[in-house]
């Protein structure tokens, strides 16, 4: 099993945050939230360890700590600060970095939200976003995809190809009678054969 295949516990969390950084030694640690690519620790009620899930999550989260303190600068809203950051050149150690927690509250949670100020808000961090300097990002590592649209479809297509071979039992599968459905859209196939 390797160490990305491992469920990263708030004990376990602990335990490699205050290896790395001892002065959380003693802090309550709490799983917070996980999405595809990141388990998020609350230590102390004021600290956010982000811990990614699988390899290539190591290449995002070195991306965002090189890419967030310039865009810091930038937008109109705070994003996070990695004061904590910890790179291991193991392939046992974990990579893994922590920052303050943002201010605010989930808008999903709260009933009291005035939706046409976080509206404006929004927007103007995404124009602020999206006149960022592209050679900035560059030097960052982001990577640079010109037809969005493709990358994505081509990426779906992938992940999707990868988790039928693993998880659809061949022969069984093989024994099924073919019907085209709208899961096939176009499957692999140029638009308009089918």
């Amino acid at each position: 099993m390797s160490l990305y295949e491992e469920t990263l516990t708030a004990e376990s969390a602990s335990i490699i945050i205050t290896a790395a950084f001892p002065e959380f030694r003693g802090q309550r640690v709490e799983l917070l939230d996980e999405g595809w690519d990141f388990r998020v620790f609350e230590v102390d009620a004021r600290w956010m360890f982000r811990f990614p899930k699988r390899e290539s999550g190591k290449a995002k989260l070195n991306r965002e700590h090189k890419l967030l303190p310039g865009l810091a600068e930038w937008v109109s809203q705070p994003v996070p600060d990695y004061e904590y950051f910890h790179e291991s050149r193991k392939s046992s150690g974990w990579t893994f970095g922590g920052y303050r927690r943002l201010p605010g509250i989930s808008g999903d949670i709260s009933k009291v939200v005035d939706r046409h100020r976080v509206a404006r808000q929004l927007g103007e961090f995404l124009e602020r976003l999206h006149t960022y300097p592209v050679e900035k990002a560059r030097e960052a590592g982001v990577l640079e995809v010109r037809d969005m649209v493709a990358h994505w479809r081509d990426k779906s297509r992938d992940q999707l190809s990868r988790l039928i071979d693993s998880n659809v039992n061949q022969g069984l599968l093989g024994s099924l009678p073919r019907k085209r459905s709208s899961f096939d859209f176009q499957w692999g196939a140029e638009s308009g054969s089918q």
